[in-house]
């Protein structure tokens, strides 16, 4: 299973409006194992800009749908319903999605299309747009076996 870490920068940005360069602080999802090299990643993809890494989080999403025509995304919480055998009790698993959509409804209609073909029961409680504006995972399967390879 992959690891997510939310990593939020502040840098220098030309303001598209005015011409003029302003302090920014952005959110970004970067694919590692450590925090130390979400750290490394998110420096090395902002190369030649003088950044400032604010925070790092380690993020829970099970998994990631993209989207060609959409540019937001958002956090699903989704719910199963567990059995627990030997003590006959039923309790809510939740689940995190992270999901690129140009909307909620089309975040919720993502999340259904996911679970389309599965028998299990589930609810969607949750949806929240998250700041992030992209999501940096490893470009090939060589770079992540590399990556799992030191561990």
């Amino acid at each position: 299973m992959k690891t997510y870490f939310e990593t939020k920068i502040t840098y220098e940005k030309v303001d598209e409006r005015t011409g003029k360069e302003k302090r920014v602080a952005e959110t970004y999802l970067v694919d590692a194992i450590t925090f130390g090299e979400a750290e490394a990643r998110i420096v090395a993809e902002f190369a030649g800009y003088n950044i400032v890494v604010l925070t790092i989080k380690r993020a829970n999403y099970t998994e990631l749908r993209y989207s060609d025509n959409a540019s937001k995304w958002f956090k699903c919480k989704v719910e199963f319903i567990a059995v627990n055998e030997e003590r006959g009790i039923e309790t809510k698993v939740a689940q995190y999605y992270l999901i690129q959509a140009d909307n909620s409804e089309n975040a919720i209609k993502e999340v259904h299309e996911l679970f389309n073909s599965s028998i299990s029961n589930y609810e969607i409680p949750q949806v929240v747009a998250t700041p992030i504006l992209e999501v940096y995972e490893y470009k090939n399967n060589e770079e992540y076996e590399r990556r799992n390879s030191n561990n």
